[in-house]
């Protein structure tokens, strides 16, 4: 995660599904807390994460001192996702 200008609290994280080819599922990587997931599909890997994350973020990354603090625009976060690097998925 990172945060832009001093005095903005702007979140950013960052999320990259990857496959394991050892194990034949797709797992995240992330710098979002508890963001541990992974799936045979990409896809519902996909949308697992896009559910849960920004609860995970709520939980992990936000406190009640920066819910008082902060404009709630200030705290809303971006995610970033990197698409995954797999063979089959290329040759599309």
């Amino acid at each position: 995660m990172t945060r832009s200008d001093k005095g903005k609290r702007k979140m950013i994280f960052k999320v990259q599904f990857i496959w394991d080819e050892d194990a034949e599922v797709f797992y995240t990587e992330s710098d979002i807390k508890g963001l541990n997931l992974e799936d045979t599909s990409l896809e519902r890997l996909q949308e697992a994460t896009e559910e849960i994350a920004p609860e995970l973020i709520m939980r992990n990354h936000i406190s009640a001192d920066d819910l008082q603090s902060f404009d709630i625009k200030d705290l809303i976060p971006s995610i970033h996702y990197h698409p995954c690097q797999h063979p089959k998925l290329s040759s599309h």
